[in-house]
């Protein structure tokens, strides 16, 4: 088993996560203060997939699907 964490800024998510579900911004914080840390999770990720605007998503997950393949 592996795991994958994908990774987005905060900012970006709250921006999505505002435009998805409507949701206050206060809201929103309020749940992201309960879960672990980003930091955390990428040091216990096995694989990284950063969805920050400045990486393409797809070339990522084939990347990491090539080495699970190995």
């Amino acid at each position: 088993d592996k795991i994958i964490c994908v990774y987005a800024p905060k900012k970006s998510r709250i921006n999505r996560i505002v435009a998805r579900d409507n949701l206050s911004r206060e809201e929103i914080l309020n749940r992201m203060n309960n879960q672990m840390d980003d930091e955390e999770k990428k040091k216990i990720a096995d694989f990284v997939i950063y969805n920050d605007d400045n990486k393409l998503v797809l070339p990522q997950v084939i990347t990491i699907h090539n080495q699970l393949m190995k």
